[in-house]
Formats: structure tokens, C-alpha cells, sequence
């Protein structure tokens, strides 16, 4: 948070997740890879880029694999280009996953919007309209 990040944890980056009987059987996988996963807390941030689920083939896979993740008790939680493009949706999907990981509102810092503004310009991410509130 002194950074201007959420304080979520560090998350695995590419995580593999052995898929169980049940869901190899749906996806025909033996495992999964997660994009930001939390393993302790078995919640995975999944991007979903425009040209990877931009036709019903994809989606339909995308589909399959997430029931058959949440069916091992795991918990999908998706952001997009245009969730990332907000600081407002970004936000939202921070506060979804601040709350999947029972972790504890951190105390208010000093110039925290400041320093959320400056660490998306360093990450290469919109800063939104200004009448975007501060959080």
C-alpha cells in the first residue's frame, strides 16, 4: 500500500492446479494455470484479453474450465482491458478479492490516491477520467 497497491498478498504467477477426475473428464485437462492465484485461499484472477475469448469456441472452454475449477472449490475471479483501463472497476475487482481473502482493510495512508495514481503510470495503465474518486 505504500506503493499504491491493495496489500492483497503476493500472488503466484502462472499457477498450476492439478484438475481432479471430475474435471478432466469436462475439459479433457490434467491441469490448469491460473494467472494471479492465491493457492491458500484457492482464488484465481484470470485477465480476459479480447483475443483469447472473442468467439464461442473460447468461450465455451473458458466456461468448462471455470465450472470445473469452482467445482474443486476454487473461486474465478476475471478482470478485462476495460476494468484495468479504471481505476474505479480496477477498484471493484480489488475490493472482490480483498474480501475472497478475508484480508483486513488497511489503515488509511498518507497520499495513498497519490501514490495509486503513480504506480499505475509506472504498471502502463490508465489513471481514468478525473472524475474518477479517490479510494
Amino acid at each position: 500500500m505504500s506503493h499504491g497497491g491493495y496489500a492483497l498478498g503476493i500472488p503466484r504467477m502462472n499457477y498450476r492446479i492439478r484438475a481432479s477426475m471430475a474435471a478432466q473428464t469436462v475439459t479433457g485437462k490434467q491441469f490448469f494455470r491460473g494467472d494471479m492465484v492465491w493457492p491458500d485461499a484457492k482464488l484465481i484472477l484470470e485477465y480476459q484479453s479480447f483475443e483469447d475469448h472473442a468467439n464461442e469456441a473460447s468461450r465455451l472452454k473458458d466456461s468448462r474450465r471455470e465450472n470445473a475449477l469452482q467445482s474443486m472449490g476454487w473461486t474465478v475471479v476475471a478482470i478485462t482491458n476495460d476494468e484495468l483501463d479504471s481505476m474505479a472497476s480496477t477498484d471493484v475487482v480489488a475490493e472482490t478479492l480483498r474480501k475472497k481473502l478475508g484480508a483486513h482493510k488497511r489503515p488509511a495512508i498518507p497520499h495513498y490516491h497519490a501514490r495509486k495514481l503513480k504506480l499505475r503510470r509506472l504498471l502502463g495503465l490508465r489513471i481514468g477520467h478525473e472524475s474518477e474518486s479517490p479510494s
